[in-house]
């Protein structure tokens, strides 16, 4: 595979890369649709959760290649860049946490709710009960 973008957003993928800043051919982030597609598999398909983690991985790879080179001015300009990748990738996770909200529970709220709860086998046995302390013998 290669580098595309689609401008029309229609794939996860061009959305990833157009959330990353991602769309010039000329100077590709992520070299690889297949790197961004990995991306995607390894957050459920969460474009921004996505983009993030690609992120991450632009700013390993600016370390890791300036990092060889002595150049101090290079190694400064390069931390800049990761510096940067770091931010854009945590601004990502906010956002999406603030667009995607874990989903909250409230169990016991009907009966037939937490009858089905107690009667599921795979259930871990609560430490508490509500008769725990009533006392059982004659």
């Amino acid at each position: 595979m290669a580098w595309t973008y689609d401008p029309a957003l229609t794939a996860l993928k061009d959305q990833v890369r157009f959330a990353i800043g991602d769309t010039n051919a000329g100077d590709p982030l992520i070299e690889e649709d297949s790197e961004i597609t990995f991306c995607l598999s390894q957050t459920a398909n969460n474009v921004l959760k996505a983009a993030a983690y690609a992120c991450r991985r632009a700013a390993a790879k600016i370390i890791r290649e300036v990092a060889a080179k002595g150049d101090v001015f290079e190694q400064a300009k390069a931390k800049e860049q990761f510096d940067a990748f770091m931010r854009l990738a945590e601004d990502l996770d906010k956002e999406s946490s603030v667009l995607n909200p874990p989903g909250v529970y409230a169990g016991g709220i009907s009966i037939s709710d937490k009858d089905a709860r107690v009667q599921d086998t795979d259930r871990v046995k609560p430490a508490f009960t509500a008769d725990l302390h009533n006392n059982r013998r004659g």
